[in-house]
């Protein structure tokens, strides 16, 4: 694990003020909160909003802790309603989380990132917590759906497992192919 006051202190810049700093501090657990947190704030509407928008399933304390990086990174349930209460594909905001959990883990590798790393994770950073499509435009990047397409290329794939009897089953999604 790198030096992680210095990645706080570079985190907090990147989010502002409202941010807190996780629990769980971990590529995973910050990448799960930035995306929330965008999310959120693209949505533009407040904790209560969200909350109303998920019936009550995710509690406004729930949605602000989650939103400024304090207590637990949220839950598979908690993104899934999360990401429908503001209007977004759950299986896109699990790409972006997934996406830039990836692309963190040199930052925590690293004891004092030199600029190459903090430069190559921020342009990452953008890319997975944009949600207006004119700033990915300008940053030159295809719509997240488009990435979805591509990667995922259309197949079944395993969007979650549970194990009974001794035995693994995955549950899985098509994406549909538009036009």
């Amino acid at each position: 694990m790198g030096n992680s006051n210095y990645i706080e202190q570079f985190i907090e810049s990147i989010l502002g003020s409202d941010y807190m700093g996780p629990v769980d501090s971990t590529p995973a657990g910050f990448a799960s909160h930035a995306v929330l947190q965008r999310m959120v704030k693209h949505f533009g509407h407040g904790y209560t909003a969200v909350e109303r928008a998920t019936d009550g399933e995710v509690k406004y304390n729930r949605v602000r802790d989650i939103c400024i990086g304090q207590k637990a990174p949220a839950k598979v349930s908690e993104v899934i309603a999360m990401a429908r209460a503001c209007s977004q594909e759950p299986l896109e905001i699990f790409y972006r989380i997934t996406g830039l959990e990836n692309r963190s883990r040199n930052l925590w590798k690293a004891e004092e990132p030199g600029d190459d790393v903090l430069n190559e994770w921020m342009r990452h950073f953008e890319r997975y917590t944009l949600f207006d499509e004119n700033e990915r435009r300008e940053y030159g990047l295809a719509p997240v759906r488009d990435d979805i397409i591509r990667e995922l290329s259309g197949d079944d794939v395993v969007v979650g497992t549970y194990g009974r009897d001794g035995k693994t089953y995955a549950f899985t999604a098509r994406i549909r192919m538009e036009g």
